[in-house]
């Protein structure tokens, strides 16, 4: 599995905790706020599985009419693809994955999105304990 499909995979599965702790709380608390957490859990859900599962395939289009449509390349282009080929074998980069490194970006909405589900269902059980005393 790639990392960018185990991105999607954890917002999923976060996105989907989410919406069933807001519909839980909803039914605990009874306030309606509940319900647009609800909705924001479902519309990033939405989001995030419609991504994973058709924008491969808007990319796999978009490149394949990219390619049919690119022109060849002229002489001066040619020649300086070949002097870029020739200037990386002499003083090569190392090369970056970027795949493989975890980017903070990613780790922060991560967590502020787990840490909202953990305090809706903190405060719902904090509601639903003073509902039984």
């Amino acid at each position: 599995m790639s990392s960018a499909t185990l991105y999607y995979v954890v917002y999923a599965l976060i996105f989907a905790v989410g919406l069933i702790v807001s519909v839980w709380a909803y039914r605990v608390g009874r306030r309606s706020g509940y319900i647009l957490l609800a909705a924001y859990f479902l519309l990033s859900s939405y989001n995030i599985v419609s991504s994973f599962l058709i924008a491969p395939r808007i990319d796999a289009a978009r490149f394949e009419r990219w390619v049919t449509q690119k022109p060849p390349p002229t002489e001066e282009e040619k020649a300086f693809q070949e002097e870029l080929e020739a200037l990386l074998k002499r003083d090569p980069r190392p090369s970056y994955d970027y795949n493989t490194t975890l980017r903070l970006p990613f780790v922060i909405n991560q967590l502020a999105s787990a840490l909202m589900v953990l305090g809706i269902w903190m405060v719902a059980r904090r509601e639903q304990r003073k509902e039984v005393e």
